[in-house]
C-alpha cells in the first residue's frame, strides 16, 4: 500500500512522535483510515492513534472524502460525489492529507 512505504523504523534516541502504522476500517457505510504513532519514553502513552481521512460511500461509485481535523477534533468534507480512484488520488496528492 502507498501509505505503508511512509513509514520509517523508529529512531533510537526518539524525541517527538513518530509515525509507526497506518490502518482502516470500515464503520458502516464509510471507511476509514488512521495512522499510529510511538511516543517518546517519557510520554504518558506508549503510542496514540489519529485520524488521516474518511471515505463516506453515496452509493455506486460516489464518495465523500473527509479529512481530520485534530485541532477541531473532527472529521471535514473536502470532496464530494466523486468516483473511488479519483478519491484515492486525491488522499494521496492533497495537502489536507498530509502527516
Amino acid at each position: 500500500m502507498y501509505l505503508k512505504k511512509q513509514v520509517t523504523p523508529i529512531p533510537e534516541n526518539l524525541v517527538g512522535n513518530h509515525l509507526t502504522d497506518f490502518y482502516g476500517k470500515w464503520f458502516r457505510n464509510q471507511y476509514h483510515i488512521y495512522m499510529t504513532y510511538q511516543c517518546p519514553p517519557n510520554s504518558l502513552e506508549e503510542t496514540f492513534d489519529s485520524g488521516l481521512a474518511r471515505l463516506g460511500w453515496l452509493g455506486g461509485d460516489k464518495y465523500i472524502v473527509y479529512s481530520y481535523m485534530a485541532h477541531r477534533n473532527k472529521w471535514e468534507a473536502f470532496y464530494e460525489n466523486i468516483p473511488l480512484a479519483e478519491a484515492i488520488l486525491r488522499i494521496k496528492e492533497s495537502d489536507f492529507f498530509s502527516f
